[in-house]
């Protein structure tokens, strides 16, 4: 999922000004494949345990200085405009973890973070109309 341009991007108690982009990506942590004895190919796959991630990409200016620190955790929101001219909004929320902070030449800040379930069962990130 990438959401381009959100409109307001807060991190706990912060806000994220001239965010670009936030992508969501999933992965399996651990993989489980399985193959017969009558060929090459897999037979059999899962994925049990998956890591939600979360990329915030974000143009530094002046007033964008402070920075999270690896490790630091708060609910990440993220509200973006449903599309051109329909005046609805959507807020994707999730408890989340920051991994890393990178910043990168053009002026670009990377923030990456996990995406926490609150049950283990449940999908860590939420999405609600607004």
């Amino acid at each position: 999922m990438l959401l381009l341009c959100p409109t307001r991007v807060r991190f706990g108690g912060q806000e994220w000004t001239h965010v670009r982009a936030l992508a969501v990506s999933r992965e399996a942590s651990r993989r489980v494949v399985e193959f017969g004895d009558a060929g090459p190919h897999a037979v059999f796959a899962d994925a049990p345990e998956i890591i939600t991630r979360l990329e915030v990409r974000q143009e530094i200016t002046s007033t964008s200085l402070e920075s999270p620190a690896p490790g630091q955790r708060a609910v990440l929101t993220a509200q973006v405009s449903a599309g051109p001219g329909s005046g609805r909004a959507v807020t994707l929320s999730a408890d989340a973890v920051v991994l890393a902070v990178r910043v990168e030449a053009g002026g670009e800040r990377r923030i990456v973070l996990v995406a926490l379930s609150a049950t283990g069962a449940a999908d860590p990130i939420t999405i609600e109309a607004v």
